[in-house]
């Protein structure tokens, strides 16, 4: 601080005093300025700070209410989805939530069709008209249109000007909307299709508005899944009800038919338990069921003390442990004739399954049919058969005699027309000779009263000898044959004279039916350890049709030639008979 005057010597002491005490106010004072301005400065700036920090922690409330509120209607979305397992209903209702949480003017769901890959409207929210049932077809499929193209690179979009979008369908700009907001609808598996929201303004939807509908979109998508896979079980569940019912109702028929029918029916499973008994087979064996009934084969036959149970469960272990090695496979049918005291039964055996599952072991179906009257009819027609034809022998063979001496004009000469007759009488005497001759083999072989003595015997030698007698009828029709027969054919063992029989019929069919100078040809070979014997010749030859028949009793081939040729339609049954009865086939 200084102080001036024009005098000299103006100022003394008290002056200076004063002047220093002045200085030491006026320092203080001005210290004091200093330091409320620089608190005034430090307060404008604790003001602005504290300003600043408000409109952050204002905007930071701001935000984490939003944030509530976002993970409120994301809470409400996904309680109010899972309490419904309805398509159209959980569509719907995802829309609605979502127009409440964002303001929208129009929203819709579209969903894939899986055998096309378009897309269908299945929900819509400020449509003028409600969709059909079903939802609507749309021209949109992946790759095709906005909602295609989100489809197809699986991301959300916002397009804040509809006319500004090469994506959008031109037909579609009619419409007032500007702002679209589109999030793919996609589970862990697959993308099942696309919600957009609409509104008129153009950039209306911001990115909180793409962060909510984001977030909601994999629980819509879940509950579009969830409501899927619960129609399809529903669907499965009803088509499974269906024919479980209609199982059910064919089960019970079955039951009345194998409750109902004459025929015995057993089920014995692989570990030898009968598992099914109907009551004719209580009829048939003479067992009441229950002892039968879900017992194991050994243990019945164990506790039976008579002896006819003794015999009906040893027929009937005996029977299933001897085929259940011989029933391979299913549809294949195996069967024994039995008889018990006075009954004879026809016991049928045929491999089942009782589950779908292959591994499962098979069981065994056997149909018990009593065939005593039946049986009983057949021994008397047989036994009638075998009378008439012995009584028919014994006159043809006086007839055959008396012709054979007229014939040889042993008794006086003939003309030529007396010849003839006869030979005519002679030819139908034969006919009926072999007729005769034929119908004992067979009703023989019914009556099993035919005895085999089989032996070892060369198939060369015998062949040999069938066709010695042969010799005339080849010559007659100039029929060349000709024998492939190995030198080191092993003997076979067999039965000669009925192979031989056989091999006349055979013989006998090849020659009557061949034309004049075919061929016939007999070819031996080892086939798998038995002897397969050929006799082939360029006859007439057999349709597909009737060679299915050619084993049938009495049955010939309908032919213009066959009228032309004798035959009783009984030699290939019989040899057929003759064959199986030696082990062949």
């Amino acid at each position: 601080m200084l102080v001036y005057s024009l005098r000299p010597h103006k100022f003394n002491d008290h002056d200076l005093n004063l002047l220093q005490f002045l200085a030491t106010q006026t320092s203080v004072t001005i210290r004091n300025v200093q330091l409320v301005s620089r608190l005034n400065k430090f307060t404008e700036e604790l003001e602005k700070r504290v300003e600043e920090r408000t409109e952050a922690l204002e905007h930071i409330l701001q935000e984490l209410r939003q944030e509530r509120d976002r993970v409120d209607t994301l809470y409400h979305i996904a309680r109010q989805l899972s309490t419904s397992l309805d398509l159209d209903r959980v569509l719907n209702e995802a829309l609605h939530l979502l127009a409440r949480a964002i303001p929208i003017t129009q929203g819709s769901i579209l969903l894939i069709t899986p055998s096309s890959d378009h897309l269908v409207y299945r929900a819509a929210l400020g449509r003028r008209r409600p969709l059909p049932r079903g939802g609507k077809q749309t021209r949109y499929k992946i790759g095709v249109g906005l909602a295609g193209r989100v489809l197809e690179t699986r991301q959300p979009k916002i397009v804040h000007n509809l006319l500004e979008d090469d994506s959008w369908i031109p037909d579609d700009k009619e419409l007032l909307h500007r702002s679209v907001l589109a999030v793919p609808l996609i589970t862990s598996y697959e993308a099942l299709g696309v919600l957009m929201l609409f509104h008129t303004q153009p950039n209306h939807f911001t990115n909180d508005h793409l962060s909510m509908v984001t977030a909601a979109a994999p629980m819509v998508a879940t509950a579009i899944s969830n409501a899927d896979l619960y129609t399809l079980i529903t669907q499965q569940s009803e088509r499974v009800g269906i024919l479980l019912r209609g199982v059910q109702a064919e089960a019970i028929k079955n039951e009345a038919i194998v409750e109902g029918i004459t025929d015995g029916v057993l089920v014995v499973d692989a570990d030898d338990s009968i598992q099914l008994v109907n009551p004719a087979v209580a009829k048939i064996l003479g067992v009441p069921r229950e002892e039968l009934q879900g017992r194991k084969l050994d243990t019945i036959l164990a506790e039976m003390t008579s002896p006819v149970d003794q015999q009906v469960a040893q027929m009937l272990y005996q029977i299933v442990t001897t085929q259940q090695a011989n029933l391979p496979e299913q549809d294949e049918t195996f069967v024994e004739r039995i008889s018990i005291e006075d009954k004879t039964i026809i016991a049928s055996l045929t491999s089942i399954s009782l589950t779908s599952n292959p591994k499962t072991p098979a069981s065994i179906l056997i149909v018990l049919r009593d065939i005593s009257q039946e049986a009983e009819l057949d021994r008397i027609k047989n036994e009638f058969i075998s009378t008439v034809s012995h009584e028919l022998r014994t006159p043809m063979t006086s007839i055959k005699g008396y012709i054979d001496l007229l014939v040889t004009n042993k008794v006086g000469s003939l003309t030529d027309m007396q010849r003839k007759f006869l030979q005519i009488i002679k030819s139908n005497v034969d006919r009926l000779s072999a007729l005769v001759n034929d119908i004992l083999d067979i009703s023989r072989l019914d009556a099993g009263r035919v005895k085999l003595e089989q032996q070892s015997i060369n198939l060369d030698t015998v062949i040999q000898s069938v066709m010695a007698s042969f010799d005339h009828q080849l010559e007659e029709k100039n029929l060349s044959l000709r024998l492939d027969i190995p030198d080191d054919l092993p003997l076979a063992y067999a039965d000669p004279d009925r192979v031989m029989q056989v091999l006349v019929n055979l013989v006998g069919n090849a020659t009557k039916y061949s034309q004049p100078n075919d061929s016939i040809t007999i070819t031996v070979e080892v086939v798998d350890q038995y002897f397969q014997i050929k006799v082939c010749d360029t006859g007439l030859g057999i349709s597909e049709e009737d060679q299915k028949r050619v084993f049938d009793r009495f049955f010939r081939a309908e032919r213009d030639a066959n009228s032309l040729v004798d035959g009783t339609g009984l030699g290939l049954p019989i040899a057929k008979m003759f064959v199986e009865m030696m082990g062949g086939t």
